[in-house]
Parts: C-alpha cells; sequence; structure tokens
C-alpha cells in the first residue's frame, strides 16, 4: 500500500522506487523535505544538509512510498 508522503512515520522502513531494490527508514520531515537512512548499499545522492550528510533527502519528488512489510 502506498503511502502519501505526508504521511511517513518515522521509523518505518519504506521503499525508495518502484524496483523496490532499496529501502530506506524515515527519519525525519523539515518543511518540505524528508530524509532517509537507507545505509550504504544504495545509489542516491547523499543529503547537503549540515549534520545530514548520511541521509537521502527528497525535496518535492517521491508523491508515495510502499512500505516494507515485515
Amino acid at each position: 500500500m502506498r503511502t502519501e508522503r505526508k504521511k511517513l512515520k518515522v521509523g518505518s522502513t519504506y521503499f525508495m522506487d518502484n524496483s523496490e531494490r532499496v529501502k530506506g527508514v524515515f527519519v525525519q520531515r523539515k518543511g518540505d523535505t524528508i530524509f532517509f537512512d537507507c545505509g550504504e548499499d544504495h545509489y542516491y545522492y547523499h543529503s547537503i544538509v549540515p549534520g545530514k550528510e548520511h541521509l537521502v533527502s527528497f525535496m518535492s519528488e517521491g508523491e508515495g512510498f510502499e512500505e516494507v512489510q515485515q
């Protein structure tokens, strides 16, 4: 089930795109930007926000995320 970005839950794991290869834990929302911890095995750019350089950020892109069922 797709989750709208405004309904993402901190600590929940989501697939980063439709390929379902990369997973990320939703960490924080700051304004229109959302941050995920995807670990080391991903092909996304890291954030340039100071203190969040290890996270993957999405500004306006990414309207729906598929939650990983555990």
